[in-house]
């Protein structure tokens, strides 16, 4: 089994920018254990909705877009995917409205030093 952590930032989609504001936090990190990657996003698909009210479609977890960061040589490297989700947000003291957004999910491989030391004695 492998740990994952992913860190999640959320944003309005551009259409809605300046109409609708989200807390970039709204998502709080979490570790997520699997068998592989494929493994860690469908559990993630599950619990960011459990927990915090995000719908990830399953075609929006096909449709992902990779994430990428400048390394310290300037070479662009994947340090995970953006996903579209859904979520309600208060129409103004009208009701709830369901809008799209974007999470710009980074995720990272988490592995234990002292694992690998108890193996190779």
């Amino acid at each position: 089994m492998k740990t994952y952590l992913f860190i999640t930032s959320t944003t309005v989609k551009p259409i809605d920018q300046g109409k609708w504001w989200i807390d970039d936090k709204l998502v709080s990190n979490m570790y997520i254990q699997a068998n592989n990657l494929h493994e860690a996003l469908k559990e993630y698909q599950k619990r960011i909705e459990e927990d915090h009210g995000v719908t990830i479609s399953n075609n929006g977890l096909k449709n992902k877009s990779p994430m990428f960061r400048d390394d310290k040589d300037g070479n662009l490297i994947q340090i995970g995917y953006v996903i579209t989700g859904k979520t309600l947000f208060d129409n103004g003291g009208k009701g709830w409205i369901d809008k799209y957004i974007d999470l710009w999910v980074e995720i990272q491989e988490i592995s234990n030093p002292f694992i690998k030391e108890e193996k190779a004695s």
